[in-house]
């Protein structure tokens, strides 16, 4: 059974919609169907948004994507963690490494000597990790596009 089976009992409710109507295939009499008025005398498709007969419209044409690299994304965390995966369009992940990043050069700028032994060893491991999932991010982008070669 399904939703729009004419036969399934309603339950004591009466059925809005009609019964769907037959559509016109390839091989088909289209003579059966009328003319659509304003359409040249054409069967069925009235214009660019479907027709009378529950035709779906034609898909609209797929944005182009631009390629993205790995190498620009680990340069980008080189300079400023996180920016390498706003690069990748992860921005959750990258604006948490961006605010890392400006507490660390907070650390290093304003608590002289101690600053200045923590804030670049904890920094390193920090770029590791932020370039290593950059460059992930931008691969699974580039992959769910459908980009390959690069």
């Amino acid at each position: 059974m399904s939703i729009n089976d004419p036969n399934e009992p309603s339950h004591g409710r009466s059925n809005p919609y009609p019964p769907p109507t037959p559509q016109p295939w390839p091989g088909q009499d289209f003579q059966r169907y009328p003319v659509v008025p304003g359409n040249g005398g054409q069967y069925g498709h009235p214009g660019p948004f479907g027709n009378h007969y529950g035709n779906p419209a034609p898909l609209a044409p797929r944005g182009v994507v631009a390629a993205k690299t790995p190498g620009i994304a680990v340069l980008l965390s080189f300079l400023w963690l996180g920016a390498g995966h706003l690069y990748a369009g992860r921005t959750g992940a990258g604006v948490a490494f961006m605010v890392t990043n400006f507490l660390l050069v907070l650390f290093f700028l304003f608590i002289p000597l101690i600053g200045w032994l923590i804030a670049p060893v904890m920094w390193v491991p920090l770029f590791v990790v932020a370039a290593v999932t950059a460059s992930g991010a931008v691969k699974a982008h580039n992959a769910r596009w459908g980009i390959t070669g690069l």
